[in-house]
């Protein structure tokens, strides 16, 4: 259980005393220490944007939460989530249509609500396009993790369209950016993906690493890690 972290949800004053008592549990209880080779670490996730999330209609019947039938799982299930990646979470929410647009719902601040939608969801969409081209696009993560699946559609070139129809070609694991462009390219039936401005857009986001999920060969890890600059972008 080397790593494992223990998330409290903020939901009200109380989780402080709480967070003291587990700790005291973890580190005082023989039974549980003969069991743990690292002791926990406790740490807080805010459930702002989780709660939205286990409600929204079309985020509930997505693939990556349409298994858990009741709010309270969902809830959970995107606190964990959330705590290791919030730009995929909220992701998630995002829709081009204002009324499908799930982040509108989330209390961001107080007076978000005298602010016109349209001008709301610029201004978040920008925020999430500037955040996404810090982080990039870890394409085998994304392949085998359907909540992450929102991502894609922020990879400058793609939008919404273009992200269903790379999504959904994307079935084997890649090995290097110019696999991703010939996926894409036949996808939109491109003849020269070299000079196409939508490959040359989305090339400098594209991420390429191992997922620990895919079982690749030691001999292709080194290849893709000692590839530099050229395949992944600091």
């Amino acid at each position: 259980m080397a790593g494992v972290i223990v998330l409290l949800a903020v939901a009200d004053p109380d989780i402080l005393r709480l967070k003291v008592n587990v700790e005291d549990l973890l580190n005082r209880e023989q039974r549980v220490l003969a069991h743990l080779k690292v002791l926990p670490k406790i740490k807080y996730v805010n459930t702002i944007m989780p709660r939205v999330i286990a409600y929204h209609k079309r985020v509930m019947e997505s693939p990556a939460y349409r298994d858990y039938v009741t709010p309270a799982h969902r809830i959970a299930i995107s606190c964990a989530r959330f705590f290791q990646d919030p730009l995929a979470e909220a992701c998630q929410l995002w829709h081009e249509l204002p009324d499908e647009n799930g982040l509108l719902k989330v209390d961001l601040h107080h007076l978000q609500h005298d602010v016109p939608r349209e001008q709301l969801g610029r201004v978040i969409t920008q925020t999430l396009q500037e955040v996404f081209a810090k982080c990039g696009l870890y394409v085998n993560k994304v392949r085998r993790s359907p909540h992450m699946e929102g991502l894609i559609q922020f990879v400058p070139g793609l939008g919404p369209r273009k992200a269903r129809l790379f999504m959904k070609a994307l079935t084997d694991s890649v090995k290097s950016r110019a696999a991703v462009a010939d996926i894409i390219a036949k996808q939109l039936g491109l003849e020269d993906p070299a000079d196409n401005p939508v490959i040359k857009n989305m090339y400098p986001f594209i991420k390429i690493q191992p997922d620990f999920r895919d079982g690749w060969f030691e001999s292709e890890k080194e290849v893709c890690s000692g590839s530099g600059p050229s395949l992944q972008r600091q």
